[in-house]
């Protein structure tokens, strides 16, 4: 996963690389379902080993047959650019 930063600000970008393998563990998954409000978090946190081990493969399959993969781009009036792409 990468996360661009581009500001009018500062006169280079900031990068930065996640690992896929590090946001597709058992403890990534674990950790976002406790950072989800209501419905979410609940039913993350309800999903057995085999339940989460399934779900982290199907994340790392969509992550190597869609690489580049938009998650997030937000443009500010002020010239701020954030992207997030797997």
């Amino acid at each position: 996963m990468r996360i661009l930063v581009r500001t009018k600000d500062v006169s280079h970008d900031i990068r930065i690389w996640l690992p896929t393998a590090l946001l597709s563990s058992r403890l990534a998954v674990r950790t976002l379902a406790r950072s989800l409000p209501g419905e979410g978090q609940a039913a993350l946190m309800a999903m057995d080993s085999a339940a989460l081990s399934k779900f982290s493969a199907k994340l790392r399959r969509f992550c190597r047959t869609h690489p580049n993969f938009t998650l997030l781009e937000v443009h500010d009036s002020d010239g701020t650019d954030v992207i997030i792409t797997l």
